[in-house]
């Protein structure tokens, strides 16, 4: 199921088995490291390429763009970890790279709580399960929830523009 939400926002919603799910968040756990200029715990930006390199047991990326439809390449993708002890609201876009949507998939979102928005001067909250996905342009500014009470791990993905 996908809902359109304003300003090109899309949510799709069970896009992996539990079991699937479950084996992406378990590859993934490992490489979590804090990075110097980030809150929380990330990855490096490049775990399209550490799949394939890797040979790991499940590349969430190709059933990500299936579902989403997105046939454009994927530039950048990272696993993001917050709790209530490393919560932070930091506002920002993607508008220095060249691409043009970013998604966020929710690997485990106990708190329900989606990406926020911030649209002319006023904060949108999406509600967004785990299992599920916001797909939106990366001109919208956006941040993490700044009131996470339990751990959350998301998977961020940018798209290259079509040539």
């Amino acid at each position: 199921m996908t809902f359109l939400i304003k300003n090109n926002i899309k949510i799709f919603y069970n896009i992996f088995t539990n079991s699937e799910r479950n084996k992406i968040l378990e590859q993934f756990k490992p490489l979590l490291c804090k990075i110097e200029g980030f809150a929380g715990l990330q990855t490096y930006a490049n775990l399209h390429h550490v799949c394939k390199e890797n040979d790991f047991y499940i590349d969430p990326f190709v059933k990500i763009k299936q579902r989403t439809k997105i046939k454009n390449p994927i530039f950048k993708s990272w696993v993001n970890y917050t709790d209530s002890k490393l919560e932070y609201v930091s506002w920002h876009d993607h508008m220095s790279s060249p691409f043009n949507m970013t998604c966020v998939y929710m690997l485990e979102n106990p708190d329900k709580m989606g990406t926020w928005f911030l649209v002319n001067n006023k904060i949108h909250k999406l509600k967004c399960p785990t299992n599920s996905l916001i797909l939106f342009p990366t001109n919208l500014i956006h941040s993490v929830p700044g009131n996470i009470k339990k751990p959350r791990y998301t998977l961020a993905m940018e798209f290259m523009e079509s040539k």
